[in-house]
């Protein structure tokens, strides 16, 4: 998950980084592709930063009932 959440950034950050070398040349469909596909990649950070905190939220839980689970 951590891993897939930095893929996730770098690839926003190479985007980012192509929208501002060729930003001045860009069409005005171009700039709304560029905005639209940073929206979704900040929306599935956001999901993947939420997911990430329930999992460290959670970890110590579910690491006790798979003890017992599988002793016991």
């Amino acid at each position: 998950m951590q891993a897939r959440y930095e893929n996730e950034i770098q690839e926003l950050i190479s985007k980012q980084q192509w929208y501002q070398k060729h930003q001045i040349g860009m069409s005005k469909e171009d700039e709304l592709e560029y905005q639209r596909l940073c929206q979704e990649a900040q929306f599935r950070l956001h999901i993947l930063e939420e997911r990430l905190k329930r999992f460290v939220h959670d970890f110590p839980k579910n690491i006790l009932f798979y003890f017992f689970f599988f002793i016991f």
